[in-house]
């Protein structure tokens, strides 16, 4: 996982049991001070099994250069990207990025991402041969990908993962209602696209919103 911001989305990643370890890479490290900080004076909405639960790794490191220097290949990778309007977005958001993710999959590994913009979706689909959006977040890999919206909604059922929900505060049936209702679209089923103008790092034409 990379980005923590408020522990939500790495939380959301041990939602099975069956989930041995979750890493997460942040780069800000006054993020995670802030989250001890609100466990400290008695916050409750997951984050303390987040800090505490030997499942979770958390890392303050770049997550580019940590990943770098990591020889594990991973079942999934998930970053949360941040808006193209802020400086170094282009980064999470480009060519060389997005294979540098692709290179540290295990076999048939997912890799995880929303997609801020039109041009990051080409950019995501000229790297991946295999691409699913479950708007709008794109999941990629090199194998064909077992989306199944039923075997999710089966998952939900479980009293373990209400549980870890409840904990976070979160809504079942709206969470529910979000996979229901949610489009889903395959976009490559076995071939990369070329994208005719990419982001990548020396040119993140979308970072700022340039396109624009």
């Amino acid at each position: 996982m990379i980005g923590s911001r408020t522990g939500g989305t790495p939380y959301a990643a041990g939602l099975r049991p069956a989930t041995e370890k979750v890493r997460v890479i942040e780069i800000v490290a006054p993020v995670i001070e802030t989250l001890r900080t609100y466990v400290g004076q008695g916050g409750k909405s997951g984050v303390e099994s987040l800090l505490a639960n030997p499942r979770f790794e958390i890392v303050v490191a770049d997550g580019r250069h940590a990943l770098a220097l990591d020889p594990t290949r991973y079942d999934v990778i998930e970053a949360d990207a941040i808006l193209p309007k802020s400086a170094l977005s282009g980064l999470l958001n480009s060519r060389e990025f997005f294979r540098q993710m692709r290179a540290k999959l295990a076999p048939g590994g997912l890799y995880v991402q929303w997609a801020p913009t039109e041009r990051s979706i080409q950019t995501f689909r000229s790297v991946f041969p295999y691409v699913t959006m479950v708007h709008p977040a794109m999941i990629g890999s090199d194998r064909p990908i077992p989306y199944s919206r039923e075997k999710i909604l089966e998952l939900l059922q479980r009293p373990d993962i209400d549980r870890h929900l409840t904990a976070a505060r979160v809504n079942h049936g709206d969470l529910r209602k979000w996979f229901e209702e949610k489009k889903v679209e395959v976009l490559n089923e076995g071939k990369v696209v070329p994208a005719a103008t990419p982001n990548t790092d020396f040119f993140p034409r979308d970072e700022y919103y340039l396109n624009r």
